[in-house]
């Protein structure tokens, strides 16, 4: 398996792709917002939750990244190059005289490769949700920087189902019924 991932890329188009990857997230009020880029043959795959854009690149070997969106933006637009290189190993890209860690895999398995289908404005039910749906591996949640998400959609959602449980007890209602129900409406 090859370690290693390189791009070449028109800084312009890509700036101007990254622009508006940033512009369609800032309506959410979250500046944490993670870009996930997958390198594939010749474009590369930008991902934030609810939105994809593709841009044209030169590439050689297939890998995913993750980094903050805000950031690599405001990176890449400061450049001021006419191509961008960035190479890619384990755990870090290289760019400019930058060295950046990173979240990184080389395709060797399909373990991670999905991009997680979330809206823009998700809340903490669209986490639930993605989490119970069983459609995505715990490597793919992590690697999306999503396990704390997750981990605070599943805890809110059982006090969410004690509090339910408390109020229709008497009407006969256990908390596995709630569970069951609530779990069958968002799955």
């Amino acid at each position: 398996m090859k370690n290693s991932a390189s791009i070449i890329v028109e800084r312009a188009e890509f700036a101007n792709v990254l622009s508006r990857l940033k512009t369609l997230s800032k309506a959410t009020r979250q500046r944490d917002k993670t870009l996930e880029v997958t390198v594939c043959d010749n474009y590369l795959k930008l991902v934030v939750p609810g939105i994809n854009l593709l841009c044209k690149a030169r590439t050689n070997g297939s890998a995913k990244f993750t980094i903050p969106l805000w950031h690599f933006t405001n990176m890449v637009k400061a450049a001021p190059d006419l191509e961008l290189y960035i190479s890619l190993e384990p755990n870090e890209i290289r760019f400019r005289s930058f060295r950046l860690k990173v979240e990184t895999t080389f395709f060797e398995t399909d373990a991670i490769l999905r991009s997680i289908d979330l809206p823009v404005n998700y809340t903490h039910i669209d986490i639930a949700r993605m989490y119970l749906s069983g459609r995505y591996t715990p490597e793919e949640i992590a690697f999306n920087n999503l396990t704390e998400k997750v981990t605070h959609a599943i805890t809110r959602l059982k006090i969410d189902i004690d509090k339910v449980t408390n109020i229709l007890k008497p009407y006969g209602f256990d908390r596995q019924a709630v569970d069951a129900i609530i779990k069958a409406r968002l799955k």
